[in-house]
C-alpha cells in the first residue's frame, strides 16, 4: 500500500504595508528630493499564474498589486483618473532572447523604426490559413490616477491597458471623454475578471464607472497634479512582458479580430 503524499500548506500572502509608530512619522531624515529623470510612478499590474509576485507569496492570482512597493490591493480598487495617454512597444520573441526592439513613449515616434504612424510592424497580419495576426508593435492605453486611502494621502498610480486588456482601456477612455468634463470629476473601480479559451485562463483589467462624484479635497489636488504633469510628463515604471498574459493573447486576438482591438 503506497503512501499519500502529504500537501504542502498553501503559502499565505504577506503583508506589506507595515505601521511605524507615531513619533516616527514626524521625522524625515534622509530623504531627498530627487531629479526628475529619477522618479518613477509605479503601475497597477494584474496577477497571472506565473508572475514573480505571485510565486513569491506577495499576492494571489487575479490581484491588483503596486509594481513599486508591492502593496497588494485584493481583486479591485477604486481610482480617479486624472490624464491619459497611448504608447506603443515592440518585444522580440522570447524565443529569440526577449527584450525591446523598439518603444514610442508617446504612442508616435519609436526609437528604432521612428514614425509610427508609417510603421509597418504596427499593422495586423494575416497568416498562411488567412487567420489574422496581432501586430508586432503593441499599443498600450496609459490611465495616471489617484487612488483614495482612509486617513491617508492619496496615492498616484497608473494603470496601463494593453493587449487582452486593451479594448477595456480604449472603452474607459472614450466613456470620460464622452462625459466632457475633468476626468477627476469622477471615480471608477478597477478589477479583475479571468478569462478562458483554447490557449489557457489568464486575468484582464476592466473597469466599471461608479458614476460618483470625486470628492473636494481629492478633485483640488488631482487639479494640482494634472497640471504638473502638463508640462512634465511622468515616468512610469516599466511594463515589461512578463506583466502580459503570455498564453491565450494570441488566440483571443484572432477570435475578436482586428477591427475591435484596433491595434
Amino acid at each position: 500500500m503506497t503512501e499519500k503524499k502529504k500537501e504542502e500548506p498553501k503559502q499565505e500572502v504577506a503583508p506589506v504595508e507595515v505601521q511605524l509608530p507615531a513619533e516616527r512619522t514626524t521625522s524625515h531624515r534622509g530623504i531627498k528630493k530627487l531629479d526628475r529623470e529619477d522618479q518613477m510612478i509605479p503601475r497597477i499590474k494584474v496577477m497571472q499564474g506565473l508572475s514573480p509576485e505571485v510565486q513569491e507569496g506577495i499576492a494571489k492570482y487575479g490581484d491588483l498589486v503596486n509594481s513599486l512597493t508591492k502593496e497588494n490591493y485584493g481583486k479591485e480598487v477604486v481610482i480617479v483618473p486624472i490624464d491619459w495617454s497611448t504608447s506603443r512597444i515592440y518585444w522580440k520573441e522570447r524565443k529569440e532572447g526577449g527584450g525591446i526592439v523598439c518603444r514610442a513613449f508617446d504612442g508616435k515616434k519609436g526609437s528604432t523604426y521612428g514614425d509610427c504612424s508609417n510603421c509597418e510592424h504596427k499593422n495586423w497580419k494575416a497568416d498562411e490559413s488567412g487567420e489574422n495576426i496581432p501586430s508586432a508593435c503593441t499599443k498600450i492605453f496609459n490611465i495616471l490616477g489617484a487612488i483614495a486611502k482612509p486617513e491617508k494621502q492619496p496615492e498616484l498610480i497608473a494603470v496601463s491597458f494593453l493587449k487582452t486588456s486593451f479594448k477595456f482601456g480604449k472603452e474607459w477612455i472614450n466613456v470620460m471623454n464622452y462625459k466632457n468634463v475633468d476626468l477627476f470629476n469622477f471615480s471608477y473601480k478597477l478589477y479583475t475578471d479571468s478569462v478562458s479559451n483554447d490557449m489557457g485562463t489568464y486575468n484582464v483589467l476592466r473597469y466599471k464607472d461608479l458614476n460618483s462624484a470625486t470628492p473636494e479635497a481629492l478633485y483640488k489636488m488631482c487639479a494640482g497634479l494634472y497640471e504638473r504633469f502638463t508640462t512634465n510628463a511622468p515616468i512610469v515604471d516599466d511594463i515589461t512582458e512578463d506583466d502580459t498574459p503570455g498564453k491565450g493573447s494570441k488566440a483571443e486576438s484572432k477570435k475578436q479580430g482586428q477591427k475591435e482591438f484596433d491595434f
